[in-house]
């Protein structure tokens, strides 16, 4: 994928690891959008729900907004590196802010691969960290 594209709407799962206390592993369904503003700085968007395998109705909503760079592009991948907030949402008003930050690559321009982390930095558990290697479709 060369990286002069405008833009590219992606969807996928990950798998995903929380440490947070004890460790559980959990799944992550998303869809989202991302894109280029200028040369090789970018923007993506994406929401999903977020589950432990063993508990998925435990689960919480997830909104993530944030910047991408593109340190280098070819003719079949492009590498980027992400940063932004994600939104952890529950009914109720529950709500948990994250800073996500993350590294990934778009493969032969139909499939996009990411390694993100996720940290809370306020509510009640500042320590929550949520490991997730994203695996998604471009279309």
């Amino acid at each position: 994928m060369v990286v002069d594209a405008d833009r590219w709407y992606f969807s996928g799962l990950s798998p995903g690891i929380v440490l947070e206390g004890d460790v559980a592993a959990g799944g992550h369904v998303f869809v989202g959008a991302e894109g280029v503003l200028w040369r090789f700085l970018g923007y993506s968007a994406d929401v999903g729900y977020l589950a432990p395998w063993k508990a998925p109705k435990h689960g919480v909503g997830v909104l993530s907004v944030g910047g991408l760079v593109f340190p280098m592009s070819g003719r079949n991948q492009a590498l980027f590196l992400i940063s932004g907030y994600t939104l952890g949402f529950r009914g109720y008003g529950q709500r948990a802010n994250f800073l996500h930050t993350g590294l990934g690559t778009h493969v032969r321009s139909h499939v996009r691969l990411e390694l993100r982390n996720y940290v809370n930095f306020d509510g009640a558990d500042p320590n929550t960290y949520v490991w997730a290697l994203r695996l998604g479709v471009v279309f």
